[in-house]
């Protein structure tokens, strides 16, 4: 069997069955057990009318969109969003989701394009058109990180159908195209600028300087067209990241987001607080939050170590890992798991690594056990637990066990592909061999200091 397939297959079983078990579960504690948000949910709160779209058209219909304290998104984004704006017919107040002409037409395009891109990339491994549709309704559907974003009308999706066609668009080497699409996500939220690296053994420098020049550039443009002055416009968007950083990271609020192994941390140490172990001085918020002044100084580590990450890996790519696709998808976990507040629907790149992983034309040895671990990423895990750990930006107890298990699977994958570059690039090359170094090292640093000291 053609490998490609094989790992289709093996991801479409864990989804469709993970999918099935999940609502199965969440149906008999709703229905039989009548119990209802926060102690079961699917994906989010019913009742709530909040969506990120709407929030960001709201705030782009603003003169100076910083004004409001919850616009974070660079510049260029809300300019961009403004057309919007006028299909919405002016937001002179906040609007109910279901009078956004905007919204119903994001999520339909969002849905649809999912879809097609994943049956397009799929007919090189599934001969009939029904069959590819299938298996790319399946994939879409199976996915809790695509049905997390349509729910909540993330504009994230957005962001990864494009980085999509970007790659899509280096498998045929049109690396220009690949990388005007990759320019908007880059304009919108910075941090994919870090799949720039994928041309780095290129020796196609232009791919690298243009967008960072290009984001700069719009973006200070971008300010020019704002009601406040530049200054002002800055400081107004360092106070509402700080904010942000502040009720996110520090405090309860971004609790729930499962991409993220700083909130695993986190609970770790509430954990033991809650347990009389450690006493971490939890001060409340008039909101119902807490936070601690222990978590700032490690939320600094935490940053220099996940830099020294990314740093190691761009290494990695650019010196050993020698296909392309495949320093792409580490990348793209790298994109999952960098930010601290990692909310779910930053397992969308989890989700476009799965299909990147699924078409790589070339077969490793480790390649269906990463497929397996990132198809278990993205199976629904909602399944409410520890509601001692504080409220989240849902003002609700929904922090679920997914929060510390996906963390810890994504960064697993990251080891094993690291470790199949290794193999690949180095033969000779085995976790065996590194151990035995290391024990003669812990083995020679004694005896040479004994020698010195005599």
């Amino acid at each position: 069997m053609d490998p490609r397939r094989r790992k289709l297959r093996v991801t479409l079983w864990i989804l469709g069955l993970g999918t099935l078990i999940a609502l199965a579960w969440h149906g008999w504690q709703g229905w039989v057990l009548g119990r209802g948000y926060p102690d079961n949910t699917y994906v989010y709160v019913g009742h709530s009318h909040f969506t990120d779209w709407t929030g960001v058209v709201q705030f782009s219909a603003l003169p100076t969109p910083y004004t409001h304290q919850f616009a974070f998104y660079f510049p260029a984004t809300y300019v961009l969003f403004r057309p919007f704006v006028w299909l919405d017919g002016g937001y002179q107040h906040e609007v109910s989701p279901g009078r956004s002409p905007s919204l119903v037409l994001y999520l339909v395009t969002a849905l649809i394009g999912t879809v097609l891109m994943q049956r397009h990339v799929l007919r090189e491994i599934v001969p009939g058109q029904l069959q590819r549709l299938l298996a790319a309704i399946v994939l879409t559907a199976g996915s809790y990180a695509v049905i997390f974003c349509l729910d909540r009308a993330n504009v994230e999706l957005a962001m990864v159908l494009l980085v999509g066609a970007a790659l899509l668009s280096c498998r045929r080497a049109r690396f220009l195209p690949a990388v005007l699409l990759l320019s908007v996500p880059i304009l919108m939220k910075l941090y994919p600028i870090l799949l720039l690296a994928l041309f780095l053994r290129r020796r196609h420098g232009r791919y690298l300087v243009a967008p960072a020049v290009g984001w700069l550039l719009l973006s200070w443009l971008a300010l020019l067209t704002f009601s406040q002055p530049v200054a002002a416009c800055l400081a107004m968007w360092k106070q509402n990241m700080t904010q942000y950083n502040f009720l996110y990271m520090i405090a309860d609020r971004g609790l729930s987001g499962s991409a993220s192994p700083w909130n695993a941390l986190k609970i770790g140490f509430l954990t033991a607080d809650h347990l009389g172990l450690i006493n971490l001085h939890l001060v409340p918020l008039s909101n119902g939050d807490h936070y601690s002044l222990f978590f700032l100084p490690l939320a600094h580590v935490y940053n220099d170590l996940f830099l020294g990450l990314m740093g190691a890996l761009v290494l990695f790519a650019t010196f050993i890992e020698r296909e392309f696709f495949r320093r792409a998808i580490l990348f793209l976990l790298v994109l999952s798991v960098c930010a601290q507040a990692g909310a779910d629907y930053k397992l969308l790149w989890v989700h476009v690594a799965l299909v990147v992983t699924i078409l790589l034309p070339t077969a490793r040895r480790l390649d269906l056990g990463a497929v397996v671990l990132m198809a278990l990423v993205l199976v629904p895990k909602k399944e409410f637990f520890l509601a001692y750990l504080g409220r989240t930006d849902t003002t609700y107890h929904d922090v679920s066990f997914g929060v510390v298990v996906d963390p810890l699977l994504i960064l697993t994958v990251i080891i094993l592909l690291v470790i199949d570059g290794f193999r690949t690039r180095l033969p000779g090359w085995s976790i065996h061999r590194l151990q035995g170094l290391v024990r003669q090292w812990r083995d020679f640093l004694p005896r040479a200091a004994a020698s010195a000291s005599q």
